[in-house]
Order: C-alpha cells, then structure tokens, then sequence
C-alpha cells in the first residue's frame, strides 16, 4: 500500500492525480530494478550452466579417450597374452573379443556362435566338451571359476589347445543369469610343461645315477680310509719293529758311553753311537715322507765339545768312505778356534751335518768342510755335486726336494739357524748355528734328578720287552732314580695301586693290557698314582699317534730310541709339575683357555695341544739349560718365546711368572728363576686335565 495512503487513511482513487503518477513512477522504477537483477542473475546461472555443460563434454570426451585407450590395451594384452573374453546375459546372444576369433584361425569378420566354436573343437576332444557344458549349467556351483581344456583343428588344419575359465552367475532361485570367463591358446605352456617334465624326469634320473654314484665313492670312500688305516697300522708297525732294536742298541751303547772304556773303546762306542743316530734319522724321515707329515724335532741341548764334535764327524765319515764304492772322503778345516763347550742338541747336531755330508758324498767326489765361529757355528760345505744340482733345480727347490738337505733344514731352522744353497765361483752350502757357551762347571747330564722332597725319584718303568727295560733301567739309574718294573700294563696298574710313584714310564704295546689300556685305569683308580705324570714310550713318530695317546691319559710322548737328555727332561718337566699344587683356575684364564680351542675346528684341538705340551716342554728345557749355563741372553729368549705361548692359552700363571723374571734384579734372578721352571712345569701337567674338563667334555 503507497505510504501515503498508509499514514493518511486516503484512498488512492481520492488522491490528485500529480501525487497518482508519482506513486506510479516510484512502483514502476521499482518493478525495472526487480527485473534487471532478475535478468542479471539469470544470465549469470547461464553462463554458469553453460560452463558445467562445456566441462562435462570434456570429461566425456577424456573419459571416452581413456575408455578407447584402456580397451585398446585390454585387447593388446590378450593378443599378446593369447586370450580372448567371452559374456552372455540369460537369453541374450554370447559376446566375444575378436581376440577368439584369431585363437580360432577364423577372419574378424565372422561373428561367432557357440555352433562355429564347437565346430571348430578337436573331434576327438567334443563329445567330453559337450558334456562338460552341459554338466557346467546344471551341476557345478557358481560363482566358482571352472577350467576345461580342450584341442580345436585350425582351418590351416594346425592343432592347438585352449584353456576355458568359465564362471557362472545365478539369480536367488538358482536359475541362470549369466556366464563369463576366458579363453586361453596353452599350446606353448603345455610344451613348456612338457619339456620341463622332460627335465624333471632326466633330473630323477641322473638324482638316481648321482645317488649310485655317491653310494660308489662312499664305498670307495671307506675302502681307502680302510687302506689308509691299514698304512697307517703299517707304519707303526713298522716303527715299532725298526725302534724296538734301535732302542736296545742305542741305549746300550749310550750305557757303555757313560762307563769309563778304554780309548779304542770309546772310539768304537762313538762309531756306533753315530750310526744309531744315522739310523734313527733315516728311520724317522722315511716314516715322516711316507705319512705326509714334517717331523719336526724337540731339541733338548746338553754341554757339548765342538771341536771334537767336528773331529768325530771327520773320522766317522772317512771310515765309512773306505767302505764305500764311491769313494769320496770328507776334509774338514777349523778356521778359528771352536768353543769347548756350548750348550746344544749335540745328538740333533750331528744329524744335521752328517745329513748334508751324506748328501755330498752319496756320488763320487770328495767333500769339503770350512767350520768357525762367529757367536755362531758357521759352517760352508763345498761338493763336487752341488754345482750340477743347483744348475739343475735351483737352489730353493734342491733344498725343500732332496731328502737328506731337507732334513737338515728342518733340524737346522728348529735349533733358530738356516740352511742356504749358494750359487757363485763355486757353489756351496751355508750353515749357520746359533749356541750359547755353557760356563757351567758340572756337565748338565751328570747331575742326579731329585722329586719335591729332594729325595730320589721313584719310577715305574712298564716295558715289555726285556733289552729296552734293561736300558731304561740303566739309564734311569744313572739319573739318580730308584726304579720298579713291570713287563705289561696289568703289572704297572697293579703296582700303581700299592705303591706311589713320582713318574710312570709306560711303553705303548705290551702284551696282556696296552699302555694305553693301563693309563687309563689309573687314571680312574682313584690310586694315590691317579694324578701321576705317565710319560709314553712309544716306537711310533707319527701325529696321529701321538694325539691318541695324549688324549689316553699320558702327560707327553716319548720316541724311540730315546735319548738320555731327552728323558732327563721329560722326567725332570714331569717332577716339577707333580711339585706345584696351584689350582687350575689360579693357573688359567678359563675363559681364555677355551676361547684358544673354540677358534679351532674340532678335529684339531687335540693337535693343538700336542703342540702347546711340545712347546711348553721344548722351550722349558731350553730355559733351564740357559739357566744353568748363566746364558742371561738365550734364557730371555726362551722366555719371550714361552710368554707367546702362555698368552696364546690364558696360562696367566706362567706369564706372571715369565714378567717377574724378566723384571728381577740379579740377586733376585735365582729365586724368580726357580718359580718360573715351576710354573711351566705346573701349566703343562694342568693344561691336559683342563682340556679333558673344558673342552673334551662340552
């Protein structure tokens, strides 16, 4: 109602007719603004419908691409593939991607039916396609994807296989509403599937020849352990059988030594002396060249003359020459005075310079030796036939290929020297033998051994056979023991279970019980012996053998024949090891001592500890001989060397002791030598008990 009207109560028809029109004006203008937002908002919800409708042409125009682009690359996957798709709806006719019609072999154009595919199935393949067919729409579940395989005949009249995996789809009735699937040309997987079981039936078979063939090797396998233990019983035998006679007579001769003769006698003794050694020697490398191994020798230095050590080399060679077709004699020239005494393995000396004169005079020509001294025995051997061989081999392959140099290096390089070939003017050889003077007054081998308490030693000597006991015997005597005997293991237990004993000799194989049968029942007596050290004497050299009897129970190994100064130390090594009542904890680092042997394979540990006893008892006689000859240098060597080892095993004993002897002033040097040699012997009698506790038993 106009505002007029509204505050006055005038009708409009009552109005003038100027206020009439200006009242019309304002409506009018009023009802134009109304329309022109009208028209303003309209033409904008078209600009924005006309925008929509621009957009989604685009999207359908993309997704119509897209569409074109993924069917494209549906139909490159099944061309590549080798797979065509199929669909029917109930009562509709089937469709399929023309990709069948190429698994067919029929032209794009035709438009299958299920008639033109059964026409093109295998004849011999269609009755069992049919009724699979039918058993598919009437029996099988749906909604499940079933597989049929089948053979089609191309019109080229090529044969091919084809894989269908059909699902069905059903109403809630049960009633069908449509099927779809695939359809997959096989032929080249089935060939594959074919060849590969082709393989796996080749594989079967050679798997089958593989198997008979490792049934061959096994056997074959323990017919050539069998003939390796067969060889390796064969060289102990044969061991035992050169050693056992040796033995004798190098001990007996070795007891005729020690009795004062007459001086042809003496020559005589010495004569026989060098031959058992020559012997002995040519024993042991035959045996150690036909197991396999490198003996390596334990050193046990004595005083020793080496003039007159050089002059019997001299004489021995040249009576032996006279006899010999070749002829040849050995000259020998002292450059400068030798030393009267000095402390060495003579016995080890001797095989290393009579294996290199044996080398020069095995052809004909003569021999000469230049020998002097030089805080060393310096030795040049010049032979007719070491020109000709080091032309020939060379002078690192003559030495490591002849038997007699090698055994000589091997000697030589374990007494710390070397052993060189030299090719010049004239060839020759080069020793060079490191030994400390011995200022000592009283030989070492003259001096009487005594136990802990100072009192003669009591031994067990277990030997079967009647000259070895008689020289053992003998030989023990001469070292100040008081000595029983028993003439197989069942004797010695016997007397271990009556009477305690500060070491038991046992030899190895005796008659009734073995050594090492009887070991091992005093080791589980509980006797007072139970602890006892046993030394083995043994004729066998090999490792193996050694490792076996170690592991029996025995504290170290003799072979032989044995050596006087070599059982004095191994009797000597075993007494002060009886002297120390330490417990093992107090000797090793436990943690330590099995970590050495966790590093090893299991088949070793019982070689690596072959090695340390080897060790501990080679380098230990070695520092007592230094001691006792006041050789201050040589025993700080033989320290060093025993600290490696001890280190090596956690002995912390042993290298506390070896510290406090290095450190110790001289006034204090007896006493700290004197702990140390417990020490050592204590860590060696104990590392075999430890190992049997820590190692052996898990």
């Amino acid at each position: 109602m106009p505002e007029t009207a509204i505050t006055t109560g005038t009708k409009f028809a009552d109005l003038p007719a100027e206020k009439r029109v200006e009242i019309l004006e304002r409506r009018l203008a009023r009802a134009r603004a109304a329309l022109h937002e009208a028209e303003t908002a309209l033409e904008g919800r078209m600009r924005e419908l006309d925008t929509a409708n621009r957009e989604l042409t685009m999207r359908e125009a993309d997704l119509a691409a897209k569409l074109d682009l993924e069917s494209n690359k549906l139909l490159s996957a099944q061309k590549s593939g080798g797979f065509a798709t199929i669909y029917a709806d109930h009562g509709s006719v089937y469709q399929s991607s023309l990709q069948l019609n190429d698994i067919l072999g029929l032209s794009r154009a035709i438009k299958l039916t299920p008639d033109i595919v059964v026409g093109c199935i295998h004849p011999l393949d269609r009755k069992r396609i049919l009724a699979d067919a039918q058993r598919f729409f009437a029996v099988l579940p749906a909604y499940i994807d079933h597989r049929f395989e089948h053979r089609i005949v191309k019109p080229d009249g090529v044969i091919r296989w084809l894989r269908w995996s059909l699902q069905k789809n059903t109403d809630e009735s049960g009633a069908f509403r449509s099927v779809f699937g695939s359809v997959h040309d096989i032929t080249d997987s089935r060939a594959n599937q074919r060849a590969v079981r082709a393989l796996q039936l080749r594989a079967e078979r050679r798997v089958k020849e593989l198997a008979l063939i490792t049934a061959k090797l096994e056997r074959s396998q323990t017919q050539t352990q069998q003939a390796l233990d067969a060889r390796t019983q064969f060289l102990s035998y044969m061991a035992h059988q050169f050693r056992t006679p040796l033995n004798t007579f190098s001990g007996m001769v070795d007891l005729l030594s020690i009795d004062g003769q007459s001086p042809e006698d003496e020559e005589r003794i010495m004569f026989a002396q060098r031959a058992a050694e020559r012997l002995e020697s040519l024993i042991t490398e035959v045996i150690a060249e036909a197991d396999g191994e490198t003996n390596t020798p334990s050193l046990f230095p004595v005083r020793a003359n080496l003039t007159a050590l050089i002059e019997q080399t001299a004489d021995y060679w040249n009576r032996s020459s006279e006899d010999s077709d070749d002829g040849g004699m050995l000259s020998v020239t002292a450059r400068n005075t030798l030393p009267a005494a000095v402390s060495v393995d003579a016995a080890r000396l001797r095989e290393a310079i009579d294996s290199c004169v044996g080398y020069g005079l095995s052809s004909a020509g003569d021999v000469h030796l230049l020998a002097e001294w030089n805080d060393a025995l310096c030795m040049t051997m010049e032979a007719a036939r070491l020109a000709p061989d080091l032309d020939t081999a060379g002078p690192e392959n003559l030495l490591s290929s002849d038997p007699q140099l090698r055994r000589a290096r091997v000697i030589i390089e374990a007494m710390g020297g070397s052993l060189n070939a030299n090719q010049g003017a004239q060839a020759t050889l080069q020793l060079m033998i490191p030994m400390p003077l011995d200022h000592s007054a009283l030989a070492h081998a003259d001096q009487f051994l005594r136990n802990s308490q100072g009192d003669e030693p009591a031994l067990l000597i277990a030997e079967d056979t009647e000259s070895n006991r008689h020289v053992l015997v003998g030989l023990c005597k001469r070292l100040g023991c008081k000595v029983q005997t028993a003439v197989n293991g069942a004797e010695a237990v016997a007397a271990a279970s009556e009477q305690k004993f500060d070491v038991i000799l046992m030899d190895v194989q005796m008659p009734v019980m073995s050594g090492e049968e009887a070991v091992r029942h005093i080791r589980s007596g509980g006797s007072d012996n139970a602890a006892t050290p046993v030394i083995g004497v043994t004729a066998h050299s090999l490792q193996a053998e050694r490792a076996r009897l170690l592991a029996s129970g025995m504290s170290t190994c003799l072979a032989k024949p044995i050596q006087p100064a070599e059982l004095r130390a191994a009797l000597m090594t075993a007494m002060q090891a009886r002297s120390d009542s330490g417990a093992m904890d107090n000797l090793f680092d436990l943690r330590r001592f099995r970590e050495a042997f966790g590093a090893l394979p299991d088949q070793f540990h019982e070689k690596f500890l072959g090695a340390i006893r080897d060790d501990l008892t080679t380098y230990g006689a070695a520092l007592d001989q230094a001691i006792q000859t006041g050789d201050d240098g040589g025993a700080d060597r033989q320290a060093h060397a025993l600290k490696g080892i001890a280190g090596n095993i956690g002995a912390i004993a042993l290298t506390e002791a070896i510290a406090d002897y290095r450190e110790a002033q001289p006034a204090q040097r007896a006493a700290a030598s004197a702990r140390l040699t417990e020490k050592i012997a204590a860590t060696l009698e104990a590392c075999g008990d430890l190992y049997k506790a820590m190692i052996e038993k898990g």
